[in-house]
């Protein structure tokens, strides 16, 4: 009898398995995805999403171990699973010339993503629902206009094509967007580009724009050039972006959220060979938990300009800015290289920017930061910290360290100007900054407050780091001014 039904059993998955383009619905939820077919395997794939979208909650969409070549994937309201064999077992890799048809938004408006007449630049997009995507990889082989087809970008919606001409460029490698509250994980996930400094690309010297996004801008239709809003949580955990202009994103307009993007010492990333940011973050009303990551921004090509290892930004959403974000930004490895004598910073923290209130407050702690310049192409903007217009962030028990001469300062909060806010109630305390030593000629210190600073305090780890204090009713104790 047990011989019989191990047969049929047998006889049922063999049978299952024979039919091209189907999906196998097995007990508990899973929806198994047929093996990497070497053609284009987007129906297959796609068809396993919608149905475990059918099945409801608590559904799993199984890949096989190899390589699946896919055009882009659109999945509304999945609440499971996207799970690969392993993030070296499964591969997704985007096909050439992805088809883009997305009307332009500064011309005829804006369209929610689909696969029919709305297909974005974005290769993998959830929109809504509740999803956790673990143990695969994702790959894009193609540059040089060979990405995607054509297509209008407007960074300003004021119906300009970028640079003179048409894009052919990934924006996005894995998406998760929406316009109410949204659960999105990332584990043991690898997302990873080429270079690519061809006329087609963003100008950022890659094949794709940003690696892993939690994405509030998901249009209203009608269009009228405002967005959605995006609430929920987000982590990513032992996963990394290789390759890319931006690694990890918190985007648009994203609101009471819970963000964590490491979290512990063994859930860390690694955000490798990056052109701008390294981790990219903004959020109202929201927790941010930034740490154990591991992060170069090393990317030294022809298109090397700004290098940030961590950029949290405000949002310029209406109503939004004013709304508190709290960050903790702690025990992170980040690594900035350059070669042309760009602006570079460690951390860029950018609050309260042209008069807009205080958004947000950070913890900055235990963080490990190397700025490499070369000696003949010095920056005096090539900071450890540059903390623009904050009200009570704490940077503390940090170090920074970077080549001599060739750096401008380890730590800079400024306010920017009279019209700004000014920077206030900030705490800068125990730093380790002696690995940097200014370049002289741009007669900067290790630690600095411009004239729009005011009652900061600053307690300096030895009485030989230096600090420039050009603001008012600033503490300083225990530096050399």
């Amino acid at each position: 009898m047990r011989r019989t039904l191990v047969l049929l059993t047998a006889g049922l998955l063999a049978a299952s398995l024979a039919v091209p383009a189907a999906v196998m619905a097995a007990p508990g939820h899973t929806v198994l995805v047929p093996g990497p077919t070497g053609g284009d395997d987007a129906a297959n794939i796609q068809a396993a999403l919608n149905s475990c979208v059918a099945h409801g909650p608590n559904c799993t969409v199984q890949l096989q171990a190899g390589t699946y070549l896919t055009s882009q994937l659109v999945t509304y309201n999945l609440r499971g699973t996207f799970k690969g064999a392993g993030e070296h077992q499964t591969t997704i890799e985007a096909l050439p010339n992805l088809l883009v048809n997305r009307p332009d938004p500064g011309i005829v408006g804006g369209c929610l993503p689909n696969l029919t007449d709305c297909r974005w630049p974005n290769f993998i997009m959830f929109v809504d629902g509740n999803i956790e995507v673990s143990d695969l990889a994702i790959d894009f082989p193609y540059t040089n206009g060979q990405e995607t087809t054509p297509y209008d970008f407007h960074s300003t919606q004021v119906g300009q094509v970028y640079n003179g001409t048409q894009v052919s460029q990934v924006y996005n490698g894995l998406d998760f967007l929406g316009d109410r509250s949204m659960s999105a994980s990332v584990d043991r996930v690898s997302v990873t580009g080429l270079e690519d400094n061809s006329a087609t690309n963003l100008g950022c010297g890659f094949n794709v724009m940003q690696g892993i996004v939690f994405d509030g801008w998901l249009p209203i239709s009608p269009w009228n050039q405002t967005y959605a809003t995006l609430s929920g949580s987000f982590a990513v955990r032992n996963s990394s972006v290789k390759t890319s202009c931006e690694g990890i994103v918190v985007t648009g307009q994203v609101k009471s959220s819970q963000v964590t993007i490491g979290g512990s010492p063994w859930a860390g990333n690694r955000v490798d060979d990056i052109g701008f940011a390294g981790i990219d973050m903004t959020g109202a009303n929201s927790v941010f938990d930034i740490s154990y990551n591991h992060v170069f921004v090393d990317n030294v090509g022809p298109a090397s300009d700004k290098h940030r290892g961590m950029f949290v930004e405000p949002s310029n959403s209406a109503g939004l800015s004013s709304n508190l974000s709290k960050f903790s930004i702690h025990d992170n490895n980040i690594v900035v290289r350059d070669a042309c004598g760009c602006p570079m910073q460690g951390i860029m923290l950018w609050d309260a920017s042209f008069g807009l209130p205080y958004w947000f407050t950070a913890t900055i702690m235990h963080n490990t930061i190397s700025l490499s310049t070369p000696a003949n192409k010095p920056s005096k903007w090539a900071e450890g910290m540059d903390v623009n217009n904050t009200k009570g962030t704490v940077i503390s028990g940090n170090t920074i360290a970077g080549t001599s001469p060739g750096t401008g300062d380890a730590i800079y909060l400024w306010g920017g100007n009279p019209t700004w806010l000014p920077a206030t109630g900030n705490v800068i305390s125990g730093n380790n900054v002696s690995g940097l030593i200014p370049d002289p000629s741009f007669g900067l210190a290790q630690i600095v407050l411009d004239p729009y600073t005011t009652k900061n305090l600053v307690v300096c780890l030895r009485r030989t780091d230096t600090v420039l204090d050009q603001g008012t009713n600033n503490t300083v104790i225990g530096c050399h001014q």
